[in-house]
């Protein structure tokens, strides 16, 4: 997740911009009949790619970047615990259960703070959506994912203070053994 906002902040600037239909309203993906809920292992490994676009999807932001993800789970303390790898650096990402399936989310750089809501359930989802607003008050990003036990998918946009979609990051992440993530690390 981390990786992707390290992304949007750098590409922002050169992203073609189309109105948000309705700026409040949060894109969602849809859980299918054929989602399988997560796994519920501690620790789960994910690696495969993150594609940015115009926020129609018609423009490349460039070419698909590696995505790699490791994903903690601490149900007893009430947090969820993402380590990416951003262009060579590991950065990780903190959500904190606030209530019920609601967490608080940020990195620990400080970059971003928000919310992400977890469906059905926070420690075996199928689904969950973002709203997480960036630090230097250059907009939000929102959207939802899907999951399954052998990946996540995501869907997210950028999206100005004034309301306009910036960019769509579309992640496709198929689940990994521990030795290929750590294989696939720098």
């Amino acid at each position: 997740m981390t990786r992707i906002l390290l992304l949007l902040l750098a590409l922002c600037a050169s992203c073609a911009t189309a109105p948000s239909p309705d700026a409040a309203q949060k894109p969602k993906i849809a859980p299918s009949a054929e989602n399988i809920p997560s796994t519920t292992d501690p620790v789960s490994y994910y690696k495969g790619t993150m594609t940015a676009t115009s926020a129609d999807g018609l423009t490349p932001m460039g070419p698909p970047a590696e995505a790699l993800v490791k994903r903690e789970l601490f149900p007893d303390d009430g947090r969820i615990v993402e380590t990416t790898l951003d262009e060579g650096a590991l950065r990780v990402t903190t959500l904190t259960q606030t209530e019920g399936n609601t967490f608080a989310a940020t990195d620990a750089d400080g970059t971003f703070a928000g919310t992400v809501i977890f469906s059905p359930d926070p420690w075996s989802p199928i689904s969950w959506t973002y709203d997480l607003t960036m630090a230097d008050g250059s907009g939000k990003v929102i959207g939802g994912a899907t999951v399954t036990k052998t990946s996540i998918k995501t869907s997210k946009y950028f999206v100005t203070p004034d309301g306009l979609q910036k960019m769509r990051i579309i992640d496709d992440l198929k689940t990994v053994s521990a030795k290929e993530y750590e294989a696939a690390l720098p």
